[in-house]
């Protein structure tokens, strides 16, 4: 009886030194928590949180869909902390663990810009292309892309250059690519729209400049087209897209020009009068201006002289 007395003291006493000793090795112990948001307090899942020591020991925790993280068994002390999430900008700060507290913080990251994300050589490129040195740029601007093949600007950029160079194909395969990435900017269907010109395809040219107007109806992209069609031949189309560029924007002098053109064209005087009026009170400067008076003239000569 006395032996298994003795036994299951022995049990008791072997259960509390463990639970001692676990107790010892929490309090000892240092933890982390808090989540990782973004600029407008919404949870970033799948953000690596890195703690390094000065001996180069690291623990690592990647926060889950709530954006939330939570790491324990990290050794009291002095820590660089680092948090990187693709996209965003990589935030450093250093910690001080305690031992048996936990430290709590909420971490909020910022996008990362493009000169970020694609580092010296993107920001030498936009140097290059600023100068018109756009052979160099587009280069840089292709190692970029290898390095990160999801900058939509990088594509964008690329595009443009091949643009400026004449080579039609590059350029509108990279400013698709930067469309399928980034459906919002507006530039990239514009151009688009630019390089069909060029290409005399002019169908195609209406339709990337319609995409254009459906994000953003501004006066420039409906002069785009009123030109599209005034090549073309298509007087009215054009007469209604310069209108509609004037409307929005009453200082777009060319626009004037143009339908004092087309109602020059259409013998209605009186409306050529009024916009070739318009684009000279607009540009009086103009270096066509010797050619506008000239066309007022004749306007005025034919109204004085009607057919018969």
């Amino acid at each position: 009886m006395k032996l298994k007395y003795n036994k299951a003291i022995g049990i008791i006493f072997s259960l509390t030194l463990a639970m001692i000793i676990a107790s010892l090795a929490f309090a000892s112990e240092a933890k982390i928590q808090g989540k990782v948001i973004d600029k407008d307090g919404n949870p970033i899942p799948g953000a690596k949180i890195i703690l390094r020591d000065n001996s180069g020991r690291e623990f690592v925790v990647i926060t889950k869909e709530d954006g939330s993280y939570f790491k324990r068994g990290i050794p009291p002390g002095a820590y660089n902390f680092t948090v990187e999430k693709k996209g965003y900008k990589s935030k450093k700060f250093t910690l001080t663990l305690r031992a048996g507290a936990v430290e709590r913080n909420d971490i909020p990251l910022v996008p990362a810009s493009p000169e970020d994300i694609g580092g010296e050589d993107y920001t030498k490129a936009l140097e290059l292309f600023k100068n018109n040195e756009y052979e160099g740029a587009a280069a840089l601007f292709e190692k970029v892309i290898k390095r990160e093949p999801d900058l939509e600007i990088a594509y964008y950029n690329l595009g443009v250059c091949y643009l400026a160079l004449e080579q039609y194909e590059k350029a509108t395969t990279n400013i698709k690519r930067s469309i399928e990435l980034y459906p919002d900017n507006i530039n990239a269907y514009t151009n688009l729209g630019k390089i069909y010109m060029k290409l005399g395809d002019n169908e195609k040219a209406i339709e990337w400049f319609n995409k254009a107007v459906e994000l953003k109806p501004e006066a420039i992209i409906y002069f785009d087209i009123g030109a599209v069609f005034f090549n073309s031949d298509r007087k009215e189309e054009a007469a209604q897209n310069f209108e509609k560029a004037v409307e929005i924007d009453p200082s777009f002098s060319i626009a004037y020009y143009y339908l004092g053109i087309i109602y020059f064209g259409r013998e209605e005087f009186d409306e050529a009068l009024k916009y070739l009026n318009k684009y000279l009170e607009l540009e009086p400067n103009a270096p066509n201006i010797e050619e506008i008076k000239s066309i007022i003239s004749t306007i005025k000569s034919m109204k004085d002289n009607p057919k018969e």
